[in-house]
């Protein structure tokens, strides 16, 4: 035994430690902000970008101002057919329930977006036939 060694002392491990107190600062926001961010509700020069190359008559201009979220969403999908077509259709269909739903502009300009992407991206009908095939 050693003679500079105090018995009464607790052993340094985790099965001794003491709680930690946590800065009210970091658990009022600050820390949750950085984890996860809610989208930005303002356009994005991306987004603005995207609708001034559509022709003019396709320009969602209503839903730039009312729902600028959903036209950065559109934006950001436009050039995966995987991903635009399915979010499209989701805004048309109200699978949450008590939804208010898009203003009549709105709507008309979110049907001749998806119309306008159509032509340009066709759905190819040979996938079904192809996966039948090698089934």
């Amino acid at each position: 035994m050693s003679i500079y060694r105090k018995f009464d002392r607790k052993s340094l491990n985790d099965v001794y430690a003491k709680p930690m107190k946590r800065d009210p600062a970091i658990e009022t926001g600050t820390e949750a902000a950085q984890r996860k961010r809610a989208p930005t509700d303002e356009t994005l020069p991306k987004t603005a970008t995207w609708a001034a190359k559509l022709p003019h008559d396709i320009r969602p201009l209503a839903l730039l101002r009312t729902f600028p979220r959903i036209a950065n969403l559109l934006a950001a999908s436009w050039t995966e057919p995987t991903a635009f077509r399915p979010y499209i259709d989701e805004l048309f269909v109200d699978i949450r329930g008590n939804r208010q739903g898009f203003p009549p502009e709105v709507m008309e300009e979110l049907f001749a977006l998806r119309a306008y992407y159509e032509d340009m991206h066709p759905a190819d009908g040979k996938r079904w036939d192809n996966a039948n095939k090698r089934g």
